[in-house]
């Protein structure tokens, strides 16, 4: 170009002139059509479910879901018992009408000893983690958009959670800041294990309808989180611990509950492996 304007050129340099402006429409085009397209391929990437492990049972929902364990029958009554958020309300553990007053529907106040038991219950189950070699963190509850992509939980399940103006996410469970905390590190001191108790917060998006009364279904709840990092290669023998880890807290504080394995159709896109212990 500079050639021909200095050889005085003029048409040809219009010619080139044209051709360039011509190519940056297409680049442009084609640039937009690459960026589609790799958000089109990432939805795909991110929604490939985890190979499940071979010894969980092919099942198409909970009903195949299979009893690996129980501990102590659970309390038979001579009478019709009343439910939890009765109770609470009665005994002044529970605060429904004025949780939903200052913060809508599926929020509540803990009052009194409802508060108290929600403490001691987070220092009973950290404190026991913690005899047993684990590491208490307290880790952020907003997080980036990045480590729920790395978890599965994006774009999968983002209509469940709560963000930011800037697209930060707050955590909804505590698992989600506690595995994403090594994210991008080589680690060679393993196993780490870690222990935390923090504030979650979820949506509930498409439960209408479901557990609306009570404390099983809320957008605020409280748990205690186990997260072991390991060598794949001990990843199931360390996954039997921490299941009998939580059992533990159950069988101290004399609760029926019976574990269970999760068949195929009932196992989350992330999990190779999953047991529920149902109380």
């Amino acid at each position: 170009m500079g050639k021909l304007i200095k050889e005085n050129k003029i048409d040809e340099t219009n010619i080139i002139k044209s051709k360039i402006h011509s190519m940056k429409g297409e680049i442009d085009t084609l640039q937009n059509d690459a960026n589609e397209l790799q958000k089109e391929l990432e939805q795909v990437m991110y929604s490939i479910p985890n190979i499940l492990d071979t010894s969980v049972p092919v099942g198409k929902d909970e009903n195949d879901n299979v009893e690996v364990k129980k501990y102590l029958e659970p309390t038979k009554f001579d009478f019709t018992p009343k439910p939890h958020w009765e109770i609470g309300v009665e005994k002044g553990l529970l605060d429904f009408e004025r949780g939903v007053k200052i913060a809508g529907s599926r929020m509540y106040f803990l009052t009194g000893d409802g508060a108290v038991l929600m403490r001691a219950l987070k220092n009973f189950t950290l404190d026991t983690h913690i005899a047993s070699g684990y590491q208490e963190v307290l880790p952020p509850i907003i997080m980036n958009a990045e480590p729920f992509y790395g978890l599965g939980k994006l774009p999968l399940f983002e209509e469940d959670m709560y963000q930011t103006i800037d697209r930060q996410f707050l955590s909804g469970t505590e698992e989600h800041p506690l595995t994403s905390m090594y994210m991008n590190e080589v680690l060679t001191n393993l196993p780490i294990k870690i222990t935390s108790s923090i504030v979650s917060f979820r949506k509930e998006a498409g439960s209408a309808g479901k557990d609306t009364k009570g404390i099983l279904r809320v957008h605020q709840f409280y748990n205690t989180e186990l997260v072991n990092f390991v060598n794949p290669s001990d990843s199931f023998n360390k996954l039997e611990e921490m299941v009998q880890q939580a059992e533990k807290i159950l069988e101290l504080l004399e609760i029926p509950y019976r574990t269970i394995l999760l068949c195929s159709g009932d196992t989350g896109d992330a999990a190779t492996k999953t047991y529920d212990i149902e109380v």
